[in-house]
């Protein structure tokens, strides 16, 4: 900003920098709809992420607000980070402190949600029958994991060439939003029956 050149946070909104990246709140929105007016779910756990980064907390705020919004039961919501051991640990959590299963547990990745579903296995329970997972990000972990990831697109290379289009028309002299959001899509898988 001191020497006045362009810049562009991509998935982080940060001052006065553009921000090229997905709109993190509607598509939460959509997914808690179909868990909740297709599938009935009443209560729900997030499993998130480290808690002060910018897409989990966009994320749980999504989540939080629907819950309020439709008079829904949150049973928790969790921070840890975003990796596969996270849902492992997540899931002995459940079982350790006999917290009862939510009907969702919607995660704040797929990384997360894949360690939910495989421990849940492995302890002898089973995605989607006893509880449903969502994921986040559309990973191929996602589409051929088992159960296969009910999941929400984030195109990181639509993300990127977002970023070039924002810089070509700054330097043409033209105008442009302060966030651009690349679409978004729900992706419903097994994991949600």
């Amino acid at each position: 900003q001191q020497v006045q050149v362009p810049v562009i946070s991509i998935g982080h909104a940060m001052g006065s920098y553009y921000y090229a990246g997905v709109d993190n709140t509607t598509p939460i929105k959509e997914m808690m709809e179909h868990l909740h007016k297709e599938h009935g779910c009443m209560r729900f756990l997030y499993a998130g992420g480290p808690k002060g980064h910018y897409e989990n907390y966009s994320r749980m705020t999504a989540f939080k607000r629907y819950i309020l919004e439709h008079g829904l039961i949150e049973q928790d919501t969790w921070f840890g980070d975003y990796e596969y051991a996270t849902g492992v640990k997540y899931m002995d959590r459940l079982v350790k402190e006999a917290i009862p299963f939510p009907d969702a547990i919607v995660c704040a990745n797929d990384n997360i949600a894949a360690g939910i579903c495989a421990r849940a296995e492995e302890l002898g329970f089973n995605v989607p029958e006893d509880f449903l997972v969502t994921g986040f990000d559309n990973m191929e972990k996602a589409a051929y994991f088992y159960p296969q990831i009910s999941t929400i697109t984030n195109d990181r290379g639509k993300i990127a060439a977002s970023v070039v289009d924002i810089l070509h028309k700054l330097w043409a002299g033209g105008q442009v939003e302060s966030f651009t959001f690349v679409p978004t899509e729900c992706s419903f898988g097994e994991s949600c029956g």
